[in-house]
C-alpha cells in the first residue's frame, strides 16, 4: 500500500496499548470489586480489547490520525520541516496523555478535540504552536481514529476469536464422528421430526454464523476516514495550502492504512460503519442460537448434549443436584443486550444537515461496547464447544422416544409416488395419519400399524427392499446430512484459512507513524 515510501518513522503498532499497559488497567478495573457501572468492566472484560476501542485507545489513534496530518502537510512542504517535526513529536500519547486531555477538556475547553491541541501546544514552542492544528475539523480526526481502531479490533482480535470458535466445532465434529455419523433426532418446533447427523446439526450452526464472519470481514475493508474539513468542502485546506486538498487527504489515508469517504459532510457517512456493527449482532445471533440448542438439549427430558462442567461448579443455590446450562445461557443473555445495541447504530445514520452532536454521545457506548460484548460471547461459545458432552445412548434413545412415528414422512411420500404411478390417487398424508392415530391408541410402533396395513404391506412387497428399510428405520432415512455436512466443512475449512492469510497480510501491512 506504499507505506514505506514516506520519510516519517513508522513501526508495527498492533494495539494502541502495549501489553504491559493493558495488564495494568485489566488488573485495575478487576480490582475496583465491580465499583463500576458497566458489567464490560469487569464481569465480562475482554482485556484485549482495550488497546483498540476504550477511551484512551481512540484517543491515541486520533493522535495517530493527526501525526499523519501534520507529515504530510510536511512532505508537500506546507509546513516548515522543523516545525512539522515537533509538532509531530507533541501529538504523542507521552506528550498528549489521556487523562491531560481529559483534564483539559473538563476544565477548559468543553471540547475534547481542542483539548487535545491545546495539550500538544503546551509541549511546542510558543513560536510554532500556530503550526499544530491547521484545516483539520474534529471528526477528521475522530472518524477516521474509529475507523483504524475498529479495523484493527476486527482483524487483530475479532476475526481470530471467530475462527477460533469455528476450528473449535470443526474439531468436536471430528472427533464425534471419527468413525462414521452420530445419528440423532432432528426436531421441528421442539417435536421429533426426522433423523439428522451430528455433523449436519454442526453444519447448521456453522452455516449461519460463517456467512456473518465472512460479511465482517468484508465490511472491515469498507470502513472509511476523512480529512475534508469543517463541513466537507476542503474550503480551509484550498484557502490556506497550495497542494490540492484532495492529495492532502489521500495521503493522510495511506499514512492510516484507510480508504477515504469520497464525499461527506462533517462526518463519515455511517453507511460505511453500519455493516461492521450489524456483522457482530449478525454473529452474535448465531452464537445464541448454538447456545440456545446446547441449552434445549441439555434439558432433563433431551438430555442429549449437556455443558462440561467443573467438580466445583454449582448448579443452583438449592438444588444441589442440578448442572445448569449457565455458558448457553449467559451467551443468550448477551445476545439479548446486543441486539438493542443495533438501534443505536441505527440511530447515527441521520444528522441535522452536515452534523450535529448526538452521535458523540451515541456512539461512545456502541463503538466500544458491540465489539466487547460480541467478542466476549465468541469466547464464552468457544469454551463451551471445546468442552460440551455428547450422550450417545441418550440420543439412541430418544429416536425411538415416538415408538416409530417419526417414519410418517418417508412412509407418506413414498405411497404417495407409489400409487401415482399406478395411476390412482390416495391421500397419503390422511391416509398415514390414520394409521400413525391407531398406533398411538393400540400401544403398537407405526412399522407394526403399516406393516399390517393391506395396502402398505402391498407397496412393500413390490419396491426394493432397501427403500423398505429406510422407509421403516429412522436411522437410515438421513438422506445426504452425512455427505452435506462433510462437504460443507471442508469447504468452511478452505474459508478460514483465506481469511487467516488476510489477517496475517494485514500485520505486515498496517503501520503508524
Amino acid at each position: 500500500m506504499g507505506f514505506l515510501s514516506f520519510s516519517f518513522r513508522i513501526y508495527r503498532m498492533p494495539s494502541q496499548l502495549s501489553p504491559a499497559e493493558i495488564e495494568k488497567a485489566a488488573k485495575a478495573l478487576k480490582a475496583t470489586g465491580g465499583k463500576t457501572i458497566s458489567p464490560l468492566d469487569y464481569r465480562f472484560l475482554v482485556p484485549e480489547l482495550l488497546g483498540y476501542v476504550s477511551h484512551d485507545a481512540l484517543h491515541r489513534y486520533s493522535l495517530t490520525a493527526m501525526r499523519a496530518y501534520v507529515d504530510t502537510l510536511k512532505m508537500y512542504k506546507e509546513i516548515p520541516e522543523d516545525a512539522a517535526d515537533i509538532v509531530i513529536a507533541a501529538y504523542t500519547p507521552e506528550k498528549v496523555p489521556c487523562k491531560k486531555a481529559d483534564a483539559i477538556e473538563e476544565n477548559i475547553t468543553k471540547h475534547d478535540v481542542r483539548a487535545k491541541v491545546r495539550a500538544a501546544q503546551s509541549a511546542i514552542p510558543r513560536s510554532m504552536r500556530g503550526w499544530a492544528y491547521l484545516a483539520p475539523t474534529s471528526f477528521d480526526l475522530l472518524d477516521t481514529a474509529k475507523a483504524a481502531a475498529l479495523r484493527d479490533a476486527g482483524m487483530e482480535v475479532i476475526l481470530p476469536d471467530a475462527i477460533k470458535y469455528e476450528r473449535a466445532l470443526i474439531k468436536r465434529f471430528a472427533e464425534i464422528e471419527e468413525n462414521g455419523p452420530l445419528v440423532m433426532m432432528g426436531r421441528t418446533h421442539k417435536q421429533h421430526a426426522a433423523c439428522t447427523t451430528f455433523g449436519h446439526v454442526v453444519g447448521e450452526w456453522l452455516g449461519g454464523f460463517h456467512p456473518a464472519v465472512e460479511e465482517f470481514h468484508r465490511s472491515i475493508g469498507m470502513l472509511r476516514g476523512k480529512f475534508s474539513g469543517f463541513v466537507g468542502t476542503r474550503a480551509a485546506q484550498k484557502l490556506l495550502f497550495e497542494m490540492n486538498p484532495k492529495s492532502i487527504s489521500g495521503n493522510v489515508m495511506l499514512h492510516m492504512g484507510l480508504t477515504e469517504d469520497p464525499l461527506t459532510g462533517q462526518v463519515v457517512h455511517q453507511t460505511y460503519f453500519f455493516p461492521y456493527f450489524s456483522n457482530l449482532v449478525l454473529m452474535s445471533a448465531n452464537i445464541a442460537k448454538f447456545a440456545e440448542d446446547i441449552r434445549n438439549y441439555s434439558q432433563t427430558e433431551v438430555g442429549e448434549i449437556v455443558e462440561g462442567k467443573l467438580s466445583t461448579a454449582v448448579g443452583s443455590s438449592t438444588g444441589a443436584h442440578k448442572a445448569n446450562p449457565i455458558n448457553s445461557e449467559n451467551i443468550g443473555g448477551q445476545w439479548r443486550s446486543i441486539d438493542a445495541d443495533i438501534v443505536s447504530v441505527y440511530n447515527d445514520i441521520i444528522t441535522d444537515f452536515q452534523r450535529d452532536l448526538r452521535s458523540s454521545a451515541n456512539s461512545r457506548f456502541y463503538v466500544p461496547e458491540i465489539p466487547a460484548k460480541a467478542t466476549y460471547a465468541i469466547r464464552r461459545a468457544t469454551a463451551l464447544a471445546e468442552k460440551f458432552n455428547v450422550r450417545r445412548s441418550k440420543i439412541a434413545e430418544n429416536i425411538g422416544l415416538t415408538r416409530g412415528q417419526v417414519i410418517a414422512e418417508p412412509l407418506q411420500l413414498y405411497l404417495q409416488k407409489w400409487t401415482a404411478a399406478q395411476g390412482r390417487f390416495v391421500d397419503a398424508h390422511d391416509y398415514v395419519r390414520k394409521l400413525s392415530n391407531k398406533a398411538l391408541d393400540s400401544g403398537k410402533t407405526l412399522q407394526e400399524i403399516a406393516s399390517e396395513d393391506r395396502l402398505i404391506a402391498k407397496m412393500f412387497k413390490e419396491i426394493p427392499k432397501e427403500k423398505v428399510e429406510i422407509i421403516l428405520d429412522p436411522v437410515k432415512y438421513i438422506g445426504e446430512a452425512d455427505r452435506d455436512a462433510r462437504v460443507f466443512l471442508k469447504h468452511l475449512e478452505r474459508d478460514l484459512i483465506s481469511i487467516e492469510a488476510a489477517i496475517e497480510e494485514h500485520k505486515l501491512k498496517i503501520t503508524y507513524i
